[in-house]
């Protein structure tokens, strides 16, 4: 006889609805291939709905805890969950996320490998994880003889789409000029990518000729948008989801890939 499902909730990982992301899409399949589960409630990542949470008679759940205000709802909750969001540095629950540092600096070593010396940064607002990219690409890049120089984006933090002010776009386009071709430009995150892509050709770089364009944050649903097609050091999004859904319970999450105590 067929042992019962288990009951996971997934919250920032809607994957009841479309999946349009390679995250919410490897969560997926992992949970398929390992069987045994079903997906009891699925939902945007909110304060509401990790109070929803609460109420659920659940197995486990997989979440993306964005925010304190989430963190507080998400403490409460009885049953294992494991954290796949790297908004908060030290979430204080078990989670699985990413090696930054690595991001940061497998960016810079592939375009110092094609040759470039000449780098320009933007830094977008956003968590702990977007600083840890940039320092680690500003030390490999300094570290072989490069020079680099930075443009701090002044926008809404990620996953807020709205259009760059014109104030934003004739600040970057000055900047953007300053920087001597052929050159290499490198996005902490791509959220605002076909935009800063359209505003090269505006500053007159063609995109990959006079200045290539590599990202160190990867969202799909992004990157169809770029006229383009953008370079990115793609997080291995299969093996966190193998790590989420695989794991027997949340307390070796803990062990093995966090100590929200440390």
């Amino acid at each position: 006889m067929k042992s019962q499902k288990k009951r996971i909730a997934l919250i920032g990982l809607p994957v009841l609805q479309s999946v349009n992301n390679l995250s919410n899409a490897a969560i997926a399949r992992h949970a398929e291939e390992g069987g045994n589960w079903r997906f009891v409630f699925s939902a945007e990542a909110s304060v509401e709905a990790f109070k929803f949470l609460h109420t659920l008679d659940c197995d486990g759940a997989i979440v993306r805890i964005m925010n304190t205000a989430m963190l507080r709802e998400a403490k409460k909750v009885e049953f294992p969950i494991v954290n796949v969001s790297s908004w908060l540095e030290k979430p204080g629950v078990p989670t699985v996320r990413h090696d930054y540092e690595a991001v940061g600096r497998l960016a810079a070593e592939h375009l110092l490998e094609k040759g470039f010396r000449r780098f320009g940064c933007v830094v977008m607002p956003g968590g702990w994880f977007i600083q840890q990219r940039h320092d680690s690409l500003v030390r490999t890049i300094l570290k072989h003889g490069g020079s680099l120089k930075n443009f701090h984006l002044q926008t809404t933090m990620p996953e807020v789409v709205q259009p760059l002010a014109q104030s934003e776009r004739r600040r970057f386009v000055e900047w953007l000029r300053t920087i001597q071709r052929p050159a290499a430009l490198v996005l902490m995150d791509d959220w605002d990518a076909p935009t800063l892509m359209e505003l090269c050709r505006e500053a007159g770089y063609e995109v990959p000729r006079d200045l290539v364009m590599i990202t160190a944050g990867v969202h799909s649903e992004v990157q169809s948008l770029c006229r383009v097609p953008l370079s990115a050091v793609q997080e291995d999004q299969e093996l966190q989801a193998k790590f989420a859904v695989g794991c027997r319970c949340a307390q070796e999450v803990r062990e093995i890939l966090y100590d929200p105590e440390s």
